[in-house]
């Protein structure tokens, strides 16, 4: 954030600590090696019928994995995340806040609740202090 303030270039820095990992230097390089096979080799030598048959299972499959995958999020995801899901930056930092909330008031409850009947701790060795 502070550099997307100092450069006023706000989105250029997303997604920054993926450029050098080395699963997304993977996937770049078969994206590319994708594309070269499909437009040199495959567009030029496939006859007709069987390239528009494998265009049709693809886009069918895409189909099937967004639904699928839509299910997932929507209802299938929200069910299990309780028990299986990892909270995200946000929702760790709520709970977090709630769970410090909570036992400071339970250290309140078991206390006593005032806060007179606590001294400071400059004057635990003082002789001139009477309780």
């Amino acid at each position: 954030r502070k550099l997307e303030r100092k450069y006023n270039d706000y989105g250029y820095f997303v997604g920054w600590e993926e450029d050098e990992a080395a699963l997304r230097l993977v996937q770049d390089q078969f994206e590319d090696m994708y594309s070269v096979w499909i437009q040199q080799y495959w567009n030029k030598y496939a006859p007709v019928e069987i390239r528009s048959r494998v265009r049709n299972i693809k886009y069918n499959l895409t189909a099937v994995y967004k639904k699928g995958r839509k299910l997932w999020k929507k209802h299938i995801w929200p069910l299990l995340e309780p028990f299986l899901g990892v909270p995200d930056e946000r929702t760790a930092a709520k709970q977090k806040r709630q769970d410090a909330k909570m036992a400071q008031e339970k250290k309140r409850a078991t206390q006593g609740g005032s806060s007179s009947s606590t001294r400071r701790k400059s004057t635990d060795y003082r002789d001139d202090v009477e309780d």
